[in-house]
């Protein structure tokens, strides 16, 4: 009874903290609210921290070591980087033991969608700081009550990605017509091209791949060996695309052009940032920013180089590990939405930070079925069993 009580409460606690952390991302440009958004965060830490504490004789040796190295590591990264992006990913994984994936990407689209309406609702009210900025062929995009139009994108990117996988296989033609809808209600507030298109792509995957065809696709050990190498190839790829972009180069320029100027960008962070073991501290100016000081725009929108410039290479490798062996577990399981929904996320990976941003991406999250899920007899680590023993 005392268990399950203990296990409940750290249940709780665990939603608890998560609701505070979205209230973070959420709420970043609500007034009276953003004022003082960090304490959510705080309390986010202290409630995974918290959790991770009160489980940890629950442990085993290989996935306690597992716990230890990674936490030692993103450390190190953080007083190199500043970035505590992956340090709050892997505060909420390791507090993650117990908790069922799908239930908690269940929460993660009802709370997001009550947050959004409230946003919304606080943006159609003159109640958030509100970011607008044109395009050069004039459209007009606005953030909606977000810091920026992409975030609003993404939100409304990941919450249909949420819906498909809690329903694939039982969607209805209105439900996917009224996915279709929501990628023009993007373009015309926001004209987030990356979130429309992974909108649109998500929706002819869904009505191209049957449930009956699925299985054979990601059975098929070309398919696999592919997909389980994707998050390297595609690092290697935006290297050398980068580090090699030339404006003399036609070929360059139209792959810089289709990617809005982000191909110039990351070559030139590649210019000014080494690529070492833990990162470095990078001075990002935002297109606001850039409006407001008269410097030029810095922004790296590549999570392959952000990972590996901000993050260094230890991270990325850790990083690119746990995704792969996330996407073995899943197939494993027969779980191949969820491997159909990450390819989306890496693909997209190209051109922005969604891939390892926790705020657009609780499939993350998913790398707690690997370390905690595995399915091997181990040693738990257990004062009271050491006890008996004694």
């Amino acid at each position: 009874m005392n268990l399950i009580r203990k296990k409940d409460i750290s249940t709780l606690v665990f939603y608890i903290a998560y609701t505070c952390m979205v209230i973070y991302w959420m709420f970043s440009n609500v007034k009276y609210i953003c004022d003082f958004r960090e304490y959510f965060l705080y309390i986010s830490f202290v409630g995974f921290l918290l959790v991770f504490i009160t489980q940890s004789k629950q442990y085993a040796r290989k996935q306690f070591l597992c716990i230890f190295l990674c936490g030692i590591f993103l450390m190190i990264s953080y007083i190199f980087s500043k970035e505590k992006s992956l340090l709050l990913l892997f505060f909420v994984v390791i507090a993650s033991k117990g908790i069922d994936f799908k239930n908690l990407v269940r929460y993660d689209f009802r709370i997001k969608i009550i947050f959004l309406i409230i946003v919304e609702l606080f943006y159609f009210g003159g109640l958030t700081n509100n970011y607008y900025m044109y395009r050069i062929n004039g459209t007009l995009r606005s953030s909606m009550g977000f810091s920026h139009p992409n975030v609003f994108g993404v939100y409304i990117f990941s919450l249909c990605c949420e819906f498909v996988y809690l329903n694939y296989g039982k969607i209805k033609i209105y439900q996917a017509v009224l996915i279709l809808c929501l990628s023009f209600v993007v373009t015309y507030f926001s004209d987030s091209r990356g979130s429309q298109y992974g909108i649109i792509i998500l929706l002819v995957l869904l009505l191209a791949i049957k449930p009956k065809k699925i299985e054979q696709i990601f059975k098929n050990k070309v398919i696999k060996s592919i997909i389980f190498s994707l998050f390297f190839i595609f690092t290697i790829l935006s290297y050398v695309v980068a580090n090699n972009y030339s404006n003399s180069n036609k070929y360059m320029v139209e792959i810089n052009t289709a990617l809005t100027g982000r191909v110039n960008l990351a070559a030139k962070f590649l210019d000014k940032y080494d690529v070492n073991l833990f990162g470095n501290k990078l001075e990002i100016v935002t297109t606001k920013e850039s409006a407001e000081t008269g410097k030029s725009t810095m922004v790296l929108d590549n999570a392959y180089l952000k990972i590996l410039l901000n993050y260094g290479i230890i991270i990325d490798i850790i990083f690119g590990i746990m995704v792969t062996l996330s996407m073995k577990k899943a197939i494993n399981n027969k779980d191949y939405v969820f491997c159909m929904i990450f390819i989306l996320y890496l693909i997209r990976g190209i051109s922005g930070n969604i891939l390892f941003s926790l705020y657009g991406n609780v499939f993350l999250i998913y790398i707690s079925n690997y370390i905690y899920n595995k399915g091997s007899k181990e040693v738990l680590i257990d004062n009271e069993q050491d006890e008996k023993c004694g």
